[in-house]
């Protein structure tokens, strides 16, 4: 959903969204794709993404074209490598 190219955030698809991408990167980790280390970073990371978006954050660009891309984007400037590791196992 855009409106001025602003993401309209809706609190239940960000959560819905996170505990997804929560859930695959421990399937990553107990496969040996990532370390605990990484899963550390990514679960930190997007519970932080959550906090600030309940907070009232304003975390959403222009190029976000939806929550997910706007969690991906986040994350990857917050946690760096750990996130393109993630990135790159789920694409």
């Amino acid at each position: 959903y855009m409106k001025e190219d602003k993401i309209m955030l809706n609190e239940k698809l960000l959560s819905e969204d996170i505990a997804g991408i929560t859930k695959k990167a421990n399937d990553y980790k107990a496969m040996g794709i990532i370390t605990s280390r990484d899963l550390e970073l990514i679960v930190a990371g997007l519970n932080l993404i959550k906090k600030d978006f309940e907070a009232g954050v304003d975390l959403a660009e222009p190029e976000d074209k939806n929550v997910h891309m706007l969690i991906d984007r986040v994350l990857s400037e917050r946690i760096g490598q750990s996130a393109l590791k993630l990135h790159t196992c789920m694409a």
